[in-house]
C-alpha cells in the first residue's frame, strides 16, 4: 500500500536527497503509528453505550480489536517460517463472531501477512497459531491451553473477566457497557511476546507477577 507521503522513484535514487529520504520514512512510520492509535481509541471512545450496542455489536467490535491487538504485540523475529505464511487466528471452541472475523481478514494484513482464521478444539492435538481467541464457553480449558502454547510466541486471547487474571495475555470485559481489557505482562512474557506501551496504556488493568 502506498502511503501519502510516500517519495517518487526519481527522487529516492537521487543521492541528494538521501536525507529528505531518512526524515520521510521517519515521518511515515511516526503517521502509521499514530493513525493506529487513533483507529485503536476510537473503539474505547464511544456516546454512550446504548448507541455503542447498536451500532457496533459486541463480537463486531471485539473481531477489529484481535486484529489491532496484533499490531501492538511484538513477535520474535522467527515468527514466520516464510514471507507467504499467513498470521493464523485460531478461535477455541464456539465461534462467537459469525462470519464478520473471516470476512474482516479477507480484506485485512498483519506485518504485510494474509491472515487466516481457523477452529481450535482444546480437546484434540494443538494446532499451530499466532493468536488464540478461547470463547466463554471454554474458559474452563483456559489453564490446559496457556500449558500448550508455554514458551511459544502464541497470543492467548480470552473472553471474560477473569481470564488475563487466570494466565490469558489479554482477557475482554465490559465496564460501563464499554469493551475494555486487561492483560497478564507476567504471562506474555512467559511466551516470548513483548506488548507494546501503546497498548499497555489502553488496558484497563495489567497483572504483573514481577511488580506485585
Amino acid at each position: 500500500m502506498r502511503l501519502p507521503c510516500d517519495l517518487p522513484k526519481n527522487i529516492i535514487r537521487d543521492p541528494n536527497h538521501k536525507n529528505l529520504l531518512r526524515f520521510t520514512q521517519s515521518f511515515c512510520i511516526a503517521i502509521s503509528v499514530l493513525s493506529w492509535a487513533v483507529i485503536f481509541l476510537s473503539f474505547f471512545i464511544t456516546p454512550s453505550p446504548a448507541n455503542c450496542e447498536e451500532r457496533y455489536p459486541e463480537y463486531q467490535v471485539k473481531a477489529e480489536l484481535l486484529i489491532r491487538f496484533a499490531e501492538f504485540v511484538n513477535w520474535p523475529e522467527a515468527m514466520f517460517s516464510s514471507p507467504d505464511e499467513p498470521f493464523i487466528i485460531a478461535i477455541a471452541g464456539k465461534n462467537p463472531f459469525g462470519s464478520y472475523l473471516e470476512r474482516l481478514a479477507q480484506k485485512e494484513k498483519i506485518r504485510e501477512h494474509k491472515i487466516q482464521v481457523i477452529s481450535f478444539d482444546p480437546n484434540e492435538q494443538f494446532q499451530a497459531c499466532h493468536m488464540i481467541f478461547i470463547s466463554k464457553a471454554e474458559q474452563f480449558q483456559l489453564e490446559k491451553i496457556l500449558s500448550q502454547i508455554k514458551g511459544h510466541p502464541i497470543l492467548c486471547v480470552g473472553d471474560s473477566e477473569t481470564s488475563s487474571q487466570m494466565g490469558a495475555h489479554i482477557g475482554f470485559h465490559t465496564v460501563e457497557g464499554r469493551i475494555r481489557f486487561s492483560i497478564n505482562l507476567s504471562s506474555a512474557k512467559n511466551c516470548n511476546l513483548v506488548l507494546t506501551s501503546h497498548l499497555l496504556r489502553l488496558a484497563n488493568k495489567i497483572f504483573d507477577e514481577n511488580n506485585q
